[in-house]
């Protein structure tokens, strides 16, 4: 399909038009794969939220400079690759776009296959401003960097403040989701992929129940790192890396243990072995297969953040972000709604 870019001006009025609403329902407990009861049906005509139309809008604005820089690469004679990453993070802006351009912030999972998304809305006639015009191509490669930077920088806080804002899990973990990708893009390391999950109405749990689920991905990740230990060469780098990340990991296993014994929950009984996205036979393959457990943690960072009240979302918020920075660090790309596992979680 075609990339679709549109003003500002014509994404507001068509965003306003297509009657995007923004729930204000609280997180309930998990009780099956049906979509929360308690959510409000969308109201045919609604006024989106002034948010959600300022989300679109900076979307669609940060494809349109990405886009803007993939077609000056070559004359700023930008590195091998940088075309194609530039390229890859608007379709990453213009996916969020095109979903933020549906009738509903969250549509019920029943209505989404796993990798579509709404079409994005149409402008509106006699709009002649294009992003493409709009956006100002930087006179230089470091220019072009340095606007990336803080374009992103200002999408990524953003979003974290509708994340802080929202009284809804499934709401809170679409923006904390938002606010990682364009956080991971303003760093400009590994190009973003589309992945297989497409955010919907989604019961996250309740707090206690999403420190459990980030127990098992951290207890994984434990497993991962010790096999791989065993692997590698005691001398080399990668070794070194491991051994140190290992400790900080049994650290936060210990805390999340202790949070656990003041709940009314059991953590679950500790596995012989751990079910491993990938091998662990080689060096490649070990970094490859850390940065696949590291992307599991940053779901359970971002399940945590979704179920926990606005006033504690924070710390995991920045545990997220330092996710997604360690996941590009190992070479492994992030989806475009990186942190979003789909389905129930209990």
């Amino acid at each position: 399909m075609a990339h679709l870019h549109l003003s500002r001006r014509a994404l507001l009025t068509s965003a306003a038009a297509s009657g995007i609403l923004l729930s204000g329902c609280t997180d309930p407990r998990i009780t099956g794969s049906h979509a929360p009861a308690d959510r409000p049906s969308p109201t045919p005509g609604a006024t989106p939220s002034l948010a959600h139309r300022e989300a679109l809008v900076a979307e669609n604005e940060a494809a349109a400079l990405f886009t803007a820089c993939a077609s000056q690469s070559l004359t700023w004679d930008a590195p091998a690759g940088f075309s194609a990453w530039c390229t890859a993070a608007s379709a990453q802006c213009l996916s969020h776009v095109q979903f933020l351009g549906g009738p509903v912030l969250l549509p019920p999972a029943s209505t989404l296959a796993p990798s579509s998304t709404p079409s994005p809305a149409a402008p509106t006639t006699g709009s002649t401003t294009s992003p493409e015009a709009s956006a100002s191509p930087a006179k230089d490669l470091a220019t072009a960097r340095a606007a990336i930077e803080k374009q992103l920088g200002n999408v990524s806080a953003d979003h974290r403040q509708r994340c802080l804002a929202s009284t809804a899990g499934d709401e809170a973990l679409l923006w904390a989701s938002m606010a990682v990708a364009a956080h991971a893009v303003r760093r400009q390391a590994t190009p973003p992929v589309s992945g297989d999950t497409t955010p919907s109405q989604t019961r996250v749990g309740s707090r206690d129940q999403a420190v459990v689920v980030l127990l098992s991905q951290v207890r994984a990740l434990v497993y991962g790192l010790e096999v791989g230990m065993g692997v590698l060469s005691i001398s080399s780098k990668e070794f070194a890396s491991a051994r140190t990340r290992l400790t900080q990991v049994l650290v936060l296993r210990d805390s999340l243990l202790e949070q656990i014994s003041s709940t009314s929950l059991s953590p679950p009984p500790v596995e012989l072995a751990y079910a491993m996205p990938g091998d662990l036979t080689t060096s490649a393959t070990i970094r490859s297969t850390w940065g696949a457990l590291e992307n599991g943690v940053l779901a359970g960072w971002a399940r945590l953040a979704a179920a926990s009240p606005p006033r504690r979302r924070p710390a995991a918020l920045d545990a997220m972000q330092q996710q997604a920075d360690r996941v590009q660090g190992l070479g492994v790309s992030l989806t475009y709604w990186p942190g979003w596992v789909g389905g129930d979680v209990g």
